[in-house]
């Protein structure tokens, strides 16, 4: 008798304790799906004027988005999302009212051809710090009003020319912090208006760098971030230099590289020579140019080859203070 009674407050005590502890375990669970929930935020608040819808989400999904904006929006921000795609139509709703469009830390990796289709009054948009490699070439066909485009921090690779053929109105394009290789002047000549590019912390190639930026310069159009007065950077001259003098060297990466060595080693004697009847002479080094660049190809860093930025930024390092010890 007394055991049974023994096991029976055995199994209330203990059935209690494990219901208790589902109960807590429920309730813990609860409180964390709220909290998930509540971080997933959606503001829709007017602007001082009273006239214009303003949306502000992050840590969201797009349809929430869609959803809390409604059928009106003037202004719609994302940030810190994980959206992984823009699909077609999303914000044809918002063709008449929608101006500034911004997705920043949202994970895009993809954006169909029509996601922006009809939204010919949007005058910004703001696609930066996602994981886009490659844009159709008329994604942007729709955007007739767009004034401001901001690309930077994707791993765009490649760009069609005529991307940006259908912007009449851009002033500002960023490019920077991207994977591009090239960006041809036949990609932006059609942009009549633009005041400014970007395309910092690109790996482009000299020969392409060359013919971008002369272009740039000729057409009066800002390209440094650092530099807002337009003066020439020092790189940029000896490429512009080498494209007149020998034509070869725009469409030759090799020649463009073995053109800037040449003249780098010039300037180097140029420092360290008083002589005022030293003459420019191409044999001059030659030995010592086909050696250098044996070097760059074969040289490499943490691993990875040295771009040829950080190659010859390394030598007019190496150059500089040769020159500071003969002094």
């Amino acid at each position: 008798m007394a055991f049974h009674i023994l096991y029976d407050i055995f199994y209330y005590i203990s059935h209690s304790f494990v219901t208790m502890l589902n109960t807590r375990i429920f309730i813990f669970l609860c409180i964390f799906k709220c909290i998930d929930f509540t971080s997933a935020v959606c503001n829709v608040s007017p602007y001082k004027e009273g006239v214009e819808t303003k949306v502000r989400c992050w840590n969201t999904l797009l349809k929430e988005v869609l959803q809390s904006s409604g059928s009106f929006a003037n202004v719609i921000t994302v940030l810190h999302s994980n959206l992984g795609s823009l699909e077609g139509n999303s914000f044809a709703k918002y063709g008449k009212s929608l101006t500034l469009l911004s997705f920043q830390n949202c994970s895009i990796s993809s954006i169909h051809r029509d996601a922006f289709a009809d939204l010919r009054y949007l005058k910004k948009l703001t696609l930066s710090h996602n994981k886009i490699s490659e844009l159709h070439p008329d994604i942007f066909r729709s955007l007739e009003s767009l004034e401001y485009l901001d690309l930077e921090f994707n791993s765009i690779r490649h760009i069609e020319d005529t991307l940006f053929s259908k912007l009449p109105r851009l002033k500002l394009l960023n490019l920077d912090d991207n994977q591009l290789t090239c960006l041809k002047p036949e990609g932006i000549q059609a942009l009549n208006n633009l005041v400014q590019i970007r395309i910092l912390e690109n790996p482009l190639s000299l020969s392409c760098r060359g013919r971008l930026t002369l272009w740039l310069r000729d057409h009066g159009i800002n390209y440094s971030n650092e530099n807002p007065t337009k003066k020439e950077n020092w790189l940029d001259s000896l490429l512009w230099r080498c494209a007149m003098e020998n034509p070869v060297t725009t469409t030759s990466e090799d020649e463009m590289r073995r053109c800037i060595i040449f003249y780098m080693f010039n300037q180097l004697k140029s420092a360290v020579q008083s002589t005022s009847d030293y003459s420019v002479d191409p044999r001059t080094c030659s030995n010592e140019v086909d050696q250098f660049l044996q070097s760059i190809e074969s040289t490499t860093q943490f691993g990875k080859p040295i771009k040829n930025g950080q190659a010859i930024e390394i030598m007019m390092y190496a150059l500089r203070n040769t020159i500071m010890q003969m002094n």
